[in-house]
């Protein structure tokens, strides 16, 4: 793939929604619970990000992306495992991140406790309908479970709308 087909602005983020919230789990005493970080997780987080992640975006590198994303995602569900039971928040979650990576995307992890996972990927409409498809059939998704949006390379704008068009 080459510099004008690989722009930030081309990468897709599919987020899965897993419907899975934690709601019997007090979120404050399960950090409390969770034992602290060695030095050296912390160390290979932080290259993961500076010399990994970052690195990748600036150089429009999917691939290299994805793969710091993936190890940066599994040391920190590492650290967590103690109070989630597993490296991601269910093993269904789990399974639908493994599934995200067999069907072409990377940088795969989940937003905090779950329930949200996401992907990137440089997708095609109809791979992009056919990966959701293919999530959808496997785990009983709702067909709006499945959100695919656009990287941009600016920050939010905002504008205030006059009274007439809110």
């Amino acid at each position: 793939m080459n510099d004008d087909e690989c722009t930030r602005e081309s990468w897709h983020r599919a987020s899965p929604f897993e419907s899975l919230l934690r709601l019997d789990h007090d979120e404050l005493q399960a950090f409390n619970d969770l034992p602290p970080v060695p030095d050296r997780v912390t160390e290979r987080l932080c290259r993961l990000v500076l010399l990994g992640i970052l690195p990748a975006v600036v150089e429009r590198d999917l691939l290299a992306f994805g793969a710091a994303l993936d190890e940066l995602q599994a040391r920190i569900g590492a650290a967590f495992a103690p109070v989630q039971g597993s490296i991601y928040a269910s093993a269904r979650s789990e399974g639908l991140i493994a599934d995200l990576g067999r069907l072409g995307l990377s940088g795969a992890g989940q937003s905090s406790w779950g329930p949200t996972l996401y992907a990137f990927g440089i997708l095609s409409e109809p791979e992009r309908d056919l990966v959701a498809s293919r999530l959808r059939d496997r785990y009983g998704l709702h067909p709006a479970a499945i959100t695919w949006t656009k990287a941009a390379n600016q920050g939010a704008a905002l504008a205030c709308a006059d009274e007439g068009e809110a």
